[in-house]
Parts: structure tokens; C-alpha cells; sequence
């Protein structure tokens, strides 16, 4: 009988921690040009001002860390052969890499290349460099509706800034930015 109240109360905890969580969780729908959507933990991120050329912005912290989502609208030109993702991005992916390198100096790159943020097709860049507070982690994907001829688009970015030594706590805290960043799609709703 009190294994069976043990196994009853563990059920009952792990009901309400799941019912706070899927609480927490905000869905931002950006308008457009492109229309797309984001979900969010609420109760580590938040919805900040966006910043010159930003359609969203969104933000969070705590003492070791510090994160900043954006997106931006970009339009890439279409490609002679169709495949826009597999010839026009990676020119505009080493755009992007020389840009970075102009504004955060030296950076490791340590993945770049075709990626798919839920179905819609891209390319992305995960990079580190030196920053004057800490180590700064970064990824930014190109993304495109998966639709033929598309050409409008986002540029999904996301920074992490690492003051000093992350605990459990702050690993937990980047997971939560890293799934609002991989919840994007196009449209108002999630796949």
C-alpha cells in the first residue's frame, strides 16, 4: 500500500511540473513579411524591443549567461539552376562568415552547412569567438519556406554569452533558448 501512495504522489508531481511547463511555454507570431512563429519558455525568455532591421528579438539571463534571439528578413536572389539552397546560400553563407568575422574579430567556426529548422530547408553557421565579458557561442541559419522558387526569407540568430563557468542550472537555461530557436516555421502555427 505505500509503494502504491509513493508511485501515486510521484505521478501527481510529475502531472503538475508537466502542466507548468507546457504553461510556460509562449507562441510569438511575427506578421511579416515572412509570417513565422517562435515558441518560448516564458519563464526564461522574454520579448524584448527589436533592435534597427529586426522583425523579433528575444532575450534572457541569468548570472553566467546570457542569451539574444533575433530574426531579420532577407531576401535571397534565386538561383539559375532553382536548387536556391544549395547555390545561393552558401555564397551568402560566406557573406556571412566574413561579416561575422568584421564584427566579433577571429572566430571557430565548428559547423556551417545545408540544415532543415523543422521542414523548411537552410544554411547555417555555429561559430565561437572571444568577447571582452566572456565567450560568446553563436549560430545563425538562413531559412527559407519550403516552397519552390522561394526566395523571401529569415535569418535566424541566436547568441550565447558566457560570463563564467555554466552550472546544471545555466546548461538548462541554453536548452530552453536552443528549443525556442528550433521551434521556428513559417506561418502561424507549428509543424
Amino acid at each position: 500500500m505505500a509503494a502504491a501512495l509513493i508511485v501515486l504522489i510521484a505521478v501527481a508531481v510529475a502531472v503538475v511540473l508537466a502542466a507548468k511547463a507546457l504553461s510556460d511555454d509562449r507562441q510569438l507570431t511575427v506578421a511579416g513579411p515572412p509570417q513565422f512563429n517562435l515558441v518560448y519558455d516564458s519563464s526564461v525568455l522574454h520579448e524584448a524591443s527589436p533592435r534597427q532591421g529586426e522583425l523579433v528579438r528575444i532575450v534572457g539571463a541569468r548570472r553566467n549567461v546570457r542569451i539574444v534571439i533575433t530574426a531579420r528578413a532577407v531576401n535571397v536572389p534565386a538561383f539559375g539552376g532553382g536548387d536556391v539552397v544549395g547555390g545561393e546560400l552558401p555564397v551568402i553563407g560566406e557573406d556571412r562568415l566574413a561579416q561575422l568575422r568584421e564584427q566579433y574579430g577571429p572566430i571557430d567556426v565548428y559547423d556551417e552547412g545545408k540544415a532543415r529548422i523543422n521542414r523548411n530547408p537552410g544554411w547555417q553557421v555555429g561559430f565561437s569567438a572571444h568577447a571582452p565579458r566572456g565567450k560568446l557561442f553563436g549560430r545563425d541559419a538562413y531559412v527559407l519556406p519550403d516552397e519552390d522558387g522561394a526566395t523571401n526569407g529569415v535569418l535566424l540568430s541566436m547568441r550565447r554569452l558566457v560570463l563564467r563557468r555554466q552550472t546544471a542550472a545555466d546548461d538548462d537555461f541554453a536548452k530552453s533558448a536552443k528549443l525556442a530557436f528550433s521551434s521556428f516555421n513559417f506561418g502561424d502555427s507549428q509543424p
